[in-house]
């Protein structure tokens, strides 16, 4: 049984009917996995829909390459629902077999394509050091060029969105034995990162930045140098801020947690002054500034120290555990926690993006990671 249930037709709404009888009609069979889940919350849901057709089919790189970047990430957070999924359409669209099997055990895969290796080692890199060196960046930026790098720092992001929404909602199919993901232990937590100088110039200035919109608005302006990438990306950003049931200070306090743990110094500084302002306690900020785990910060309710917690184990374990998952579902409500998952989501993608092409100092004390 999944950990989050989906919903029966008899509990969708008109218009949520209709979306997924459009859905079942273009799949030819039932609609499953994170995207059902994300449909709750119908707008949210629609503007996945165009990031997945974007990120999964309509990037510069042929789908044997796309697929590596994904797989990285659900290798990285041990995502077995969409490990088997991606696993096999890599092996369909011609991903080399051997390698993704060395994946699948938690090994380091070498692929015969320097192209392909190229991917992996960036991908891997950007999910362990929370950046990638001049060189891993050199590397892709000469292979393919400055719209595909940051493509394909989307699609890292887009594979960590499916895979911590799959450990959070459960999905209930089960996996063929050959999808297992053998246990590799959380995700490292004090990974090396060297300091660098921004990559890009030409960044819109933050003047011309609409402040409501956080570190997102900067991101968004590397984006758009990657063509039609940005719009689907703005678009789900604009819902997740505007059309969700998580407040704002709820919002802005698993930010600031995001910037901590990608030791994200631009996030971090666009979020603080959103974050004071939506009424997260000083006392909170101060102590995530140093590195405190959940347990550790007096975010002073009940239900914001829940969803920090939920969050919190995620970021560090890969999954939130049932108990608290349960704990977090009774306080706060089926679809604010499925949406928490999307603030997560989104605000990794803009913490990867500006890491990976912005001016970053990953010593800065307000940002080290979480310790156990």
């Amino acid at each position: 049984m999944s950990r989050i249930p989906y919903l029966r037709e008899d509990e969708m709404s008109l218009r949520q009917r209709e979306i997924n009888a459009t859905f079942v009609a273009e799949r030819g069979e039932p609609v499953r996995g994170p995207v059902a889940f994300w449909m709750r919350n119908i707008e949210l849901g629609l503007r996945h829909q165009k990031v997945r057709l974007k990120m999964e089919r309509a990037t510069s790189f042929p789908r044997a390459l796309s697929e590596i970047p994904i797989l990285a990430a659900n290798r990285h957070w041990s995502a077995e629902f969409t490990w088997c999924r991606h696993e096999r359409a890599a092996i369909r669209s011609g991903t080399e077999a051997a390698p993704v099997a060395v994946m699948r055990e938690g090994g380091r895969p070498a692929f015969s394509d320097p192209a392909a290796q190229a991917l992996y080692d960036f991908s891997r890199e950007l999910l362990e050091t929370t950046g990638v060196c001049d060189e891993t960046y050199r590397r892709v930026l000469d292979l393919f060029g400055l719209a595909a790098t940051i493509e394909l720092v989307g699609l890292v992001a887009y594979g960590t969105i499916l895979s911590v929404s799959a450990n959070t909602f459960g999905p209930e199919e089960l996996h063929a034995s050959d999808c297992t993901l053998p246990p590799v232990g959380p995700p490292p937590l004090n990974p090396t990162r060297r300091s660098q100088e921004a990559r890009l110039d030409g960044v819109a200035p933050a003047v011309d930045l609409d402040p409501a919109c956080g570190a997102a608005a900067e991101a968004a302006s590397i984006w758009r140098r990657a063509g039609d990438m940005a719009q689907p990306w703005e678009d789900y950003e604009a819902v997740i801020r505007s059309d969700c049931s998580v407040p704002a200070q709820m919002r802005e306090l698993l930010t600031l947690r995001i910037a901590q743990h990608w030791r994200c110094n631009a996030q971090w500084s666009r979020h603080l002054p959103l974050a004071r302002a939506a009424g997260v306690a000083p006392e909170a900020i101060a102590a995530l500034a140093v590195g405190a785990r959940a347990s550790d910060v007096p975010t002073g309710t009940e239900k914001l120290a829940l969803a920090l917690a939920f969050a919190d184990a995620i970021l560090v374990e890969g999954v939130a555990s049932d108990p608290l998952q349960d704990r977090a579902v009774a306080a706060l409500g089926t679809d604010t926690v499925i949406e928490l998952v999307a603030v997560m989501g989104l605000q990794t993608l803009v913490a990867m993006t500006l890491n990976t092409f912005g001016r970053g100092n990953p010593d800065d004390p307000a940002l080290r990671r979480a310790v156990s």
